[in-house]
């Protein structure tokens, strides 16, 4: 596995440059089942003023605009023939006043892949008119795996060689940003550690489990990716809180590293990468979170201690059955072996009837 400082919000990088090197590209319009918008939307987003009293050189809105001009000049486009576009940022975000590419009409036979999928239907039906269709991506997490279809069965291989001496995991910010986080954070108060790994049990390591850890992140440090990935490898469970939105990069970054992630659910359908493929029950833990709002769930130890070490063993090789899928291999090119863009591709293909 390669570990990098991956932007959670880099996907329309990461998917434009696997598609440069895909096999699948042809620069023959007419052979093309499908075509791709290379337009950084989310990236060009990051550029513009929505509520800052100084001028960026970039407009985005009139990018956008532009964007849509040149499409409907385009003789594929006119004649209603695939698109597809990637958006690195959640679809709230990019269907909301000052980010108008999604909510126009006349995309609707675009398709958008993204890291998370609004989930209240209401909400998307006031920020576009037609409800534009969304392929959920994993997000890009720090872990990427090395190598080829020949090699990457090597890591798998190892994943779960090391001894995971931390029951559970918290890899989290300080950031009290949703009254379910706080009391979670609160829990996990008094084995905060802002440490790596290997400073943390250099002298209080004697081979016996560590019940909690909370691992404060710091999105700036240096060695921010290597500390995260290193608690994680060594680590049974990696709780995965709604933070500002209800998905976490986390979550990719628990799969990779073998840690089985575990969610909480709310009131409303949380959509992850992949659902009619994957069975998440097999390798994640699922949490109500009215039982931990509600004082039915005391500590987060109290639902993880009856779990058999057979069951664990089960969710662990859950992961192993999905990991490829739920990250992006590096170096991004067509001998590196599946990955998500596989499984994306199979989505379009899917949606389109290809």
């Amino acid at each position: 596995m390669s570990v990098r400082a991956t932007w959670q919000f880099s996907l329309e990088l990461i998917i434009h440059n696997k598609l440069l090197r895909s096999p699948h590209r042809t620069m023959n319009a007419s052979e093309a089942s499908m075509f791709y918008v290379p337009f950084y939307g989310a990236l060009a987003s990051f550029c513009y003023p929505l509520q800052i009293n100084f001028t960026f050189p970039i407009n985005f809105t009139e990018y956008a605009g532009e964007l849509s001009t040149f499409l409907m000049q385009q003789t594929p486009f006119q004649d209603g023939r695939p698109h597809v576009m990637t958006l690195g940022k959640i679809e709230r975000e990019m269907r909301q006043v000052g980010y108008p590419i999604i909510p126009r009409s006349h995309l609707h036979h675009m398709v958008f892949v993204g890291i998370e999928q609004e989930i209240n239907a209401k909400y998307r039906k006031v920020y576009t008119s037609s409800l534009t269709p969304l392929i959920v991506a994993p997000y890009p997490s720090y872990g990427h795996l090395l190598g080829t279809s020949d090699t990457i069965p090597t890591y798998l291989e190892t994943l779960y060689r090391e001894p995971r001496n931390v029951f559970i995991l918290l890899a989290a910010s300080t950031r009290r940003s949703n009254p379910f986080r706080v009391i979670l954070l609160d829990q996990f108060a008094k084995s905060a550690t802002r440490v790596s790994y290997t400073d943390y049990f250099s002298t209080r390591y004697n081979g016996s489990m560590t019940d909690t850890i909370w691992l404060q992140t710091e999105e700036c440090n240096n060695q921010h990716e290597n500390e995260t990935m290193s608690w994680m490898k060594r680590s049974v469970f990696c709780l995965q809180p709604p933070g500002d939105s209800p998905t976490r990069k986390s979550f990719y970054d628990a799969v990779v590293a073998g840690c089985i992630p575990v969610i909480f659910r709310g009131n409303s359908h949380v959509i992850y990468p992949f659902e009619t493929k994957l069975n998440y029950a097999s390798f994640t833990v699922s949490i109500n979170e009215t039982e931990v709002v509600h004082k039915h769930v005391t500590h987060m130890l109290a639902p993880f201690k009856p779990i058999h070490r057979e069951k664990v063993k089960t969710m662990q090789q859950g992961i192993l059955n999905v990991l490829p899928w739920l990250q992006y291999n590096y170096p991004p090119d067509h001998n590196s072996g599946p990955d998500a863009l596989d499984m994306i591709l199979q989505e379009i293909v899917h949606k389109f009837n290809i």
